[in-house]
């Protein structure tokens, strides 16, 4: 889904946004790393320099790398050891793809699909 043509131009339509505006994509979720806009588009924003701010409950505020370092302990990466053979991103990656299958939008299944699983 990051790659197609329409998400891109998502991310495009934000980036020209920001020159004009401040934006904020909100979600229901409290905690980013169960939440699919933190799952699928807050890696995209990142990867072009734009990492974004969580917002959490209470009004604190999450940096992008926090999200990550949580996102990375959810799916059993011991921070203080890190990998022998992948780097950081290559982790985060595969964190994200994890929790996407569990958290995001999968197309191809009805909302009702969705809800049961």
């Amino acid at each position: 889904m990051r790659q197609s043509s329409e998400f891109m131009e998502g991310i495009a339509r934000i980036r020209k946004g920001l020159e004009q505006f401040n934006i904020g994509l909100m979600c229901g979720e409290e905690d980013p790393v169960t939440c699919h806009r933190a799952l699928l588009i807050a890696p995209a924003l990142a990867a072009i320099g734009l990492p974004p701010t969580h917002l959490r409950k209470g009004g604190r505020l999450e940096a992008h790398r926090q999200f990550e370092d949580r996102l990375l302990e959810a799916n059993g990466v011991e921070l203080s050891q890190g990998d022998l053979f992948l780097d950081r991103q290559t982790l985060v990656e595969q964190a994200i793809e994890s929790m996407a299958d569990r958290h995001a939008y999968r197309s191809g299944l009805s909302p009702n699909d969705q809800a049961s699983e």
